[in-house]
């Protein structure tokens, strides 16, 4: 599917939502770096939303947290509203032992979405891990 995808490009019908769906299919299949590959392929086309909480869960997914952070945060200067580059870049932070910094994006989640599942749950997640660092004793 990759190959023909790359044929499209020679004729100059390479487009940014062909690579973002053959990305999602490689992500639900398990091959992490081939769905990174597509994604990244679909940013050079053009700026699409899911493409970027798609490289930052890439990048989450193989737990390389200071890199998903800085991703989600590409992504959101384009779309500095969406819930689930705002709860990546979150939960990124807090894993990258930067908590935070992950606090600010998920203040932004909250105040757009309360009630969603995914912010609360990294709400309080977070919380855990700012209330831990509190409680660690900070060398001189």
């Amino acid at each position: 599917m990759r190959v023909a995808w790359d044929r499209l490009g020679w004729f100059g019908l390479d487009e940014a939502g062909g690579r973002l769906r053959l990305g999602n299919k490689f992500f639900r299949s398990g091959d992490v770096l081939a769905a990174r590959s597509q994604f990244e392929r679909s940013l050079e086309l053009g700026s699409l939303q899911n493409a970027w909480i798609g490289l930052a869960q890439s990048y989450i997914r193989q737990s390389e947290w200071d890199v998903a952070a800085r991703t989600a945060e590409r992504g959101l200067a384009d779309w500095p509203e969406d819930v689930s580059l705002l709860v990546r870049g979150a939960l990124a932070w807090r894993n990258a032992g930067e908590p935070e910094r992950a606090l600010g994006l998920i203040e932004r989640a909250e105040a757009l979405a309360p009630k969603d599942a995914s912010v609360r749950e990294e709400s309080a997640a977070l919380g855990a891990a700012l209330e831990q660092k509190r409680s660690v004793p900070q060398s001189p």
